[in-house]
Formats: structure tokens, C-alpha cells, sequence
């Protein structure tokens, strides 16, 4: 029964998408550029070579179309932290803080991203700070393509289909990790192990920043409580 139900989720899904490219409004998205770039995420997801190549040499995609897709990727990802089965998330809506949760994925998304252009311009990396970011965007649609499948699917699983759930949903997460890696190659002209060196040193440049962050909150810290024992001494 649930893999028919999952079937049935997956025709849903398809016969939806195929009503909506026929709604008139989705039709003039899709015609503006922001929506030929959206609907480019698409291609790069399943040819990315080809497809972050002609994402910065071609201008095939854009800075709005890229927010775009950022901005559905934090808001499904908070929907299925929301909304998704309790089987799959362990914890009740009223458990959840959304905010927080997306807070852990968006930080460290800006963390290699500033990560990403300061080692690769002192690499002689060919990408500019906004190709790294549009590069970044477009590495997560397949996160935003398949969030709302996933999350019909663990309404309805049990424990035991609870493996291939978790199979389904690293297999995306990989999917995207390896976007991340193929657009930091193409992106920055890097051979495999020119690429593979740079994000080793942008994972030791990102405990940089978190590390200068924590002491930066801890001087503010100390500065207040200086400035507020002096007051207080002052004031009494």
C-alpha cells in the first residue's frame, strides 16, 4: 500500500507540473528571464559539466533566477522540518524551531561562499564572487525539485520503509554536494585535483571564519561588560 501510495504521489506530482506550465501566469513566468533561468537549474542538475559551463561562459543563468532558487530551497527546507512525518523527523510541529534550523544551514551556505572566493582568488580561480554565488544557487535545485515529493511520501511511510526514505533523501543531499564540487571546477577553470585541493582549503578557510566570528562575539562581549560594570560603578 505505501508504494502505491507513493506511486500515486508521484502521478499527482507529474500531472500537476504538466497543469501548471499551462496556467497563464506560470506561462509568463516562464517566459521572463528570471524564468528561462529557473527552469535552466533543471538542466544543470542532470548535466552539469555542460551546464554551469554555459551557466557563466553563455549567461545562461542570472542572479534572480539563482536567489530564486536559494529562497525555495531555505522555505521547503523549513516546510519539511514543519510539516514532514513524524516517522521521518522525530519531533511534533510544535517541537520545531524553524528559524533555527535554517539558520544551521544557511550560515554555513554563506560561509562557502565568502570561503569559496577568497582561496580561489588567491588561486587564480576564473570565477568572481557573483558566479560563485549564482554557481551556489543553482546547486540546490535538486533539493527544490524534490522537497515537495519527499515531504507527501513521509506523511504516509511506516518504520519499516523508513530505510529507503533515508536512502532517497542522501542520495539528494549527494546530489547536491556534488553540484557544490562540479560548479567550484567549472566555475573556476580547476582540473579534478586543483578542485579537490581548493575545497579542502575552503573547509579549513570556513573554521577560519567561524573561529574569528566567535572571537569577534566574545570581544563585543567583553567590551559591554566592561562598559557596564563601569557604569554601574559610576551610577552607585
Amino acid at each position: 500500500m505505501v508504494m502505491l501510495a507513493i506511486l500515486a504521489i508521484a502521478a499527482v506530482c507529474i500531472i500537476l507540473y504538466k497543469y501548471a506550465r499551462r496556467v497563464p501566469f506560470v506561462k509568463k513566468f516562464a517566459n521572463t528571464e528570471t524564468g528561462k533561468g529557473y527552469q535552466y537549474g533543471s538542466y544543470v542538475m542532470l548535466h552539469p559539466f555542460d551546464g554551469f559551463w554555459d551557466l557563466k561562459r553563455e549567461k545562461r543563468g542570472n542572479m534572480k533566477s539563482a536567489l530564486l532558487i536559494a529562497g525555495l530551497f531555505f522555505v521547503l527546507y523549513a516546510v519539511r522540518l514543519q510539516f514532514g512525518g513524524y516517522i521521518t523527523t522525530g519531533t511534533t510541529p510544535s517541537e520545531v524551531n524553524v528559524l533555527y534550523n535554517v539558520a544551521l544551514i544557511f550560515l554555513p551556505l554563506c560561509f562557502w561562499v565568502i570561503a569559496n572566493w577568497c582561496i580561489t582568488t588567491l588561486m587564480d580561480g576564473k570565477g568572481t564572487f557573483k558566479d560563485i554565488v549564482i554557481a551556489t544557487c543553482y546547486a540546490l535545485k535538486p533539493y527544490v525539485l524534490l522537497s515537495i515529493p519527499m515531504l507527501l511520501v513521509s506523511r504516509i511511510i511506516g518504520e519499516d520503509e523508513l530505510v529507503f526514505y533515508n536512502f532517497a533523501n542522501a542520495v539528494i543531499i549527494i546530489w547536491v554536494f556534488v553540484l557544490l564540487f562540479v560548479g567550484l571546477m567549472i566555475t573556476h577553470d580547476y582540473s579534478l585535483s586543483k578542485a579537490v585541493l581548493s575545497v579542502v582549503l575552503i573547509l579549513v578557510g570556513i573554521c577560519l571564519i567561524i573561529f574569528i566570528m566567535l572571537l569577534f562575539i566574545h570581544i563585543i562581549q567583553e567590551v559591554y561588560l566592561f562598559v557596564y560594570n563601569s557604569y554601574s560603578e559610576v551610577a552607585f
